[in-house]
């Protein structure tokens, strides 16, 4: 029940804000938008604001708003088909920006609140090992090594310096107790079994929390979530190759019950990590609406640039069962793996 509560939390997080990017942009256009609602079914309340209905709902899954010709053939000054490429192109693509936008106030909020900053920590020394012969010791913080600058490392890259090393002298800074100590060390060529080069075990560790000035949060804001963007669509685009290679399976793929599952987990580890997760999840849905695929944003801004190359509108009776097929067909998928992770937690 809490993960349902906690997903059902998320994905209002993240439908209505993109709903209401499309909602925005028809308005400032001049485009009737007929209904803006909150949740799907029954209708639990509604009112009408000028000439537009808001509702709410009692299936609290997203929301959605009904722009006046969007489906239709409507050759109205006020219809969305009796606008221009370039008018329909940005109240489409205004979903998918009102997801970025929420990316990045999030992350706004994160930023001056305090980001927490993390080392990697020695967790253990072996007893006769290089790294106990200059007094390495459990506890201790490695803040840079060789030429590795602060907080630009993780577990990865200082076992692969270690490696790199061996036989030759390691340079580490380290922070005990609150102060720095240089130590170099020689891991070796051939240690014990059981024992790495050096004779450390390390892991991650919180070190800090760095605060943003209220005035320069806004841009690492938009600094991490252009950042994360850029990896996710590379993320996707590499997703999509190894789809023709075999190289990804349904496992690979998070349903609604896992992503309620590690939301639920974030909130119970802290309220920062669940505005960080759906800040993620909000770039992640931003990235997929922009697949050219019919039913999502991406598909019908397709269709649009085809109407601009053949000089003419795609008749609703042609558009309309494209996007319904591709619904389903995306629909069926989520169900699809929905039961494949419920199967899994029996």
């Amino acid at each position: 029940m809490i993960t349902a509560l906690v997903f059902a939390l998320v994905i209002m997080l993240l439908v209505v804000p993109h709903e209401l990017g499309h909602l925005t942009a028809a308005k400032l256009f001049g485009i009737r938008v007929d209904e803006f609602g909150i949740g799907f079914l029954k209708r639990l309340w509604a009112r009408k604001i000028g000439e537009t209905e808001y509702s709410i709902n009692i299936l609290p899954l997203g929301g959605f708003v009904k722009i006046f010709g969007e489906d239709g053939d409507e050759d109205n000054s006020r219809s969305f088909s009796g606008k221009s490429f370039l008018v329909k192109t940005c109240v489409i693509a205004a979903g998918i920006v009102a997801n970025i936008i929420v990316a990045v106030i999030l992350f706004s909020v994160l930023a001056y609140s305090g980001t927490p900053t993390f080392g990697v920590e020695i967790s253990a020394v072996t007893q006769g090992s290089p790294a106990q012969s200059v007094d390495m010791r459990a506890g201790d913080v490695i803040l840079s090594f060789g030429d590795a600058t602060e907080g630009s490392f993780g577990i990865e890259e200082v076992q692969t310096y270690i490696n790199k090393q061996k036989g030759n002298a390691a340079a580490f800074t380290l922070l005990r107790n609150g102060n720095r100590i240089s130590v170099t060390a020689s891991p070796r060529l051939e240690p014990p079994e059981g024992e790495g080069p050096l004779g450390i075990q390390i892991g991650m560790r919180q070190v800090g929390v760095v605060h943003v000035p209220w005035y320069r949060a806004p841009l690492e804001g938009i600094k991490r979530a252009f950042t994360l963007l850029h990896l996710l669509i590379g993320g996707f685009i590499t997703l999509f190759s190894s789809l023709f290679s075999g190289g990804v399976t349904a496992d690979d793929v998070a349903g609604p019950v896992r992503i309620g599952i590690i939301a639920r987990d974030t909130l119970a580890i802290g309220f920062k990590d669940f505005l960080n997760f759906v800040a993620f999840l909000s770039l992640n849905l931003a990235v997929f609406n922009i697949l050219p695929i019919p039913a999502l944003d991406g598909g019908r801004i397709f269709l649009l640039v085809t109407e601009k190359i053949i000089r003419r509108p795609i008749p609703s009776r042609i558009s309309g069962p494209i996007h319904s097929v591709f619904l389903l067909l995306l629909m069926a998928f989520v169900v699809w793996i929905s039961w494949r992770e419920i199967l899994a937690l029996l």
